[in-house]
């Protein structure tokens, strides 16, 4: 997952943008990407996980 240099909601406005200091257009916003973030690294890591239990099963 890449990071992103502003919100990419379809439903946040400019206005609401500009109004936000960080990334995104709200707290909402931010927070939900924080989440999609730790969801990415938790599948990544089970992916890891699996594939070592894989290889040792195949010895």
């Amino acid at each position: 997952m890449t990071d992103r240099d502003e919100c990419r909601v379809p439903t946040c406005t400019r206005l609401a943008r500009e109004r936000y200091a960080g990334r995104f257009c709200s707290k909402r916003c931010d927070v939900r990407y924080e989440h999609l973030q730790a969801d990415a690294r938790d599948a990544a890591q089970g992916d890891v996980i699996r594939g070592s239990a894989r290889t040792e099963s195949h010895r």
